[in-house]
């Protein structure tokens, strides 16, 4: 299974024990972890071997995904298993291609198989890994742990005070060191009064007005 890559094999755990449901016959190999995402989305990485022969076993493979599922039902189980049977307890010549093979004793051999994978998902099955943590919570707790305190943020007392752009900046603004952001709004910008030549002043006073007479015959 190192073939695949070492993201795969952290998600396998290996068993090498004898079956004990059965007389003469032993397991080892590596099979998926029952977490959600040690598995895979189909069953194209399942791999048996009855003594050092790969071999399909339909019906073994189905009750290994079946019980895989009750663990974790949205992927498929990968596995490299090989068994160790006595030679007079199976046939290979079952198809020209010798892959697959009729075991005597299947659903002892089977249900044992079942048996021993199924008590080692059980405890997989409970443990959860992680992966992320949050920087933010990070730095908050570090502070806690060392006794350091949140800093205050400053607050402008001063009623109205005008910045370097000409900005007004409301009573009790508070600025933050941490972020470097005014936590109110800012007040409305003051500009300086429009002037265009030859248009007069609103404060300016009009001369008065010569009452016109009428046109003499």
């Amino acid at each position: 299974c190192a073939v695949y890559g070492a993201k795969l094999a952290a998600q396998l755990v290996e068993l090498s024990s004898p079956l004990a449901a059965v007389e003469g016959v032993s397991i080892e190999g590596a099979v998926s972890k029952a977490q959600l995402g040690c598995g895979r989305g189909s069953g194209e990485l399942q791999f048996l071997y009855l003594n050092g022969r790969p071999v399909e076993v339909p019906r073994l493979a189905r009750r290994l995904n079946e019980a895989y599922r009750t663990f974790n039902p949205q992927q498929f189980p990968v596995f490299f298993l090989a068994l160790t049977l006595p030679p007079a307890s199976f046939d290979i010549n079952v198809t020209p291609d010798k892959r697959k093979v009729f075991l005597h004793d299947e659903a002892r051999v089977v249900d044992a198989v079942v048996g021993q994978l199924t008590s080692l998902w059980e405890p997989s099955s409970r443990a959860y890994a992680v992966t992320q943590t949050l920087p933010s919570m990070v730095g908050v707790l570090g502070r806690r742990e060392s006794g350091q305190t949140e800093p205050e943020p400053e607050v402008v007392n001063s009623s109205v005070t005008k910045g370097e752009e000409g900005v007004e900046l409301g009573a009790g603004a508070a600025i933050g060191p941490a972020s470097g952001v005014i936590a109110e709004s800012l007040g409305a910008p003051s500009f300086p009064p429009l002037s265009c030549p030859g248009v007069m002043a609103c404060s300016e006073e009009l001369p008065p007005r010569t009452p016109s007479r009428p046109a003499s015959p």
